[in-house]
């Protein structure tokens, strides 16, 4: 093996890279475990973009999605919360760096000023009860997954933590896959980190101090990652297929890349492999092509600002584009909803999060300058969850601070002794409580 230079080390703690989760898998949780012992779950759906007008559902006497672009989640409704008029940091930087740490960014970069996420806050309190402790997808093409916008997840050192863009590396990363003539997926892993481990004592000596804060912080990563290489177990159940390698990495086909991400996440929940997600729908300031939707415009984030240079009916084309995030949302929770477990399904006992990078601002309040971003009016939906939260109702947040939704769900995730969260989380949201 080719020794690894200092720059490859640098990079790789930077990025928290293709080692930051293991090549493993768990025994799976018995369907007949009572109530009481359901492991608590939680699923971050990342929506770029995601101004929220016409993302609020009607009540009269509980949940409808009807008349808006979130109508394929009507099957769901009495399993939704729908959260409205949040505050937060307005801009794509400041909804971006602060959607799951709390520390929006203060420099006008895509870099929170503090970590760590939340999605990393849970999985290091779950330490080894699980054989990957978070596991990161995303939709963004390969080409972006280098860049702050397309990152959610963050360690405590507010460095990245890589979300992975492949479905067919996904699947080994989950469940081990590789062909019968290359080395078993923990054994090529544990060669690599014994690498990475030896090159660090060479040259920490030779390293600067901020340099050696950096790799002291991916030492333990992988010294943890060692440690559950080492108490792997076998797999207990059943793993979808293996997706093939996408052929088209700057445009991905994402019907098929969505399908294939989601099907491995619900494999990797029901079999116990992990707890903790983060499915980001890509980069912040997505300009994705949706060529092959209804939608047909090529610049999705000028779409999103109500440009009409692109398509003489902007407002329309961006919610089609929405009704397709819905309906793979849709799909998730219908896979989830069809796994029985004990007296419920395994959406009952998994708490799923869509949270927007921005907020609501409807084209008509300013048609000269529509849609700037802001984050004053920041609406969520959240499904499942363990009985913890209310369902099938609508709740006024009354501004409350979105840092303090995510203190609200780290508590839910059984954490009571996190008294706050973020630059601004100090305050339970009670009135989503059950």
């Amino acid at each position: 093996m080719a020794r690894l230079t200092r720059r490859d080390l640098i990079r790789a703690a930077i990025a928290g890279g293709t080692l930051s989760l293991p090549l493993l898998s768990s025994l799976r949780q018995s369907a007949k475990a009572g109530p009481s012992s359901y492991p608590k779950r939680v699923i971050f759906l990342y929506m770029p973009q995601n101004e929220t007008e016409d993302f609020t559902p009607t009540s009269n006497g509980g949940l409808s999605f009807a008349n808006t672009y979130l109508a394929p989640l009507a099957p769901f409704a009495k399993k939704a919360l729908h959260i409205s008029n949040l505050t937060g940091t307005s801009g794509h930087e400041g909804g971006h760096t602060e959607w799951l740490t709390g520390w929006p960014s203060s420099n006008g970069t895509f870099t929170p000023t503090r970590g760590p996420s939340l999605d990393q806050y849970i999985g290091g309190r779950l330490g080894t009860t699980t054989q990957i402790p978070t596991l990161g997808l995303t939709l963004a093409p390969s080409y972006q997954l280098g860049n702050a916008q397309e990152v959610v997840s963050w360690t405590a050192q507010a460095l990245a933590v890589p979300s992975l863009g492949s479905a067919h590396l996904a699947f080994g990363q989950v469940f081990g896959s590789f062909t019968s003539t290359s080395p078993k997926g923990p054994e090529l892993q544990k060669s690599v980190l014994d690498a990475l481990i030896a090159d660090y004592a060479r040259v920490n000596a030779t390293l600067s101090a901020s340099d050696r804060v950096l790799l002291d912080a991916h030492q333990t990563q992988l010294r943890q990652l060692e440690a559950r290489l080492q108490a792997r177990q076998p797999i207990m159940c059943t793993p979808p297929a293996d997706p093939p390698e996408s052929g088209n990495i700057y445009n991905p086909d994402l019907r098929q890349l969505v399908k294939d991400q989601i099907d491995i996440l619900v494999a990797a929940i029901e079999c116990d492999i992990t707890r903790v997600v983060t499915l980001a729908f890509g980069p912040s300031g997505t300009e994705g092509p949706y060529d092959w939707s209804p939608v047909n415009v090529p610049y999705f984030h000028q779409v999103s600002h109500r440009n009409p240079q692109y398509t003489s009916n902007p407002r329309a084309d961006h919610f089609r584009a929405r009704t397709w995030y819905a309906e793979q949302v849709a799909y998730l929770l219908q896979k989830l909803d069809s796994i029985t477990e004990g007296d419920g399904t395994l959406l009952d006992h998994t708490l799923v999060c869509w949270l927007p990078e921005l907020g609501y601002y409807p084209s008509t309040r300013d048609p000269g300058s529509p849609n700037p971003h802001t984050r004053d009016q920041i609406s969520v939906l959240l499904f499942g969850g363990s009985g913890y939260f209310k369902l099938n109702a609508m709740v006024d947040a009354q501004q409350a601070h979105y840092h303090n939704l995510l203190l609200t769900f780290g508590q839910a995730m059984g954490y009571g002794d996190l008294k706050s969260f973020g630059a601004q989380g100090r305050t339970p949201i009670g009135a989503i409580l059950a």
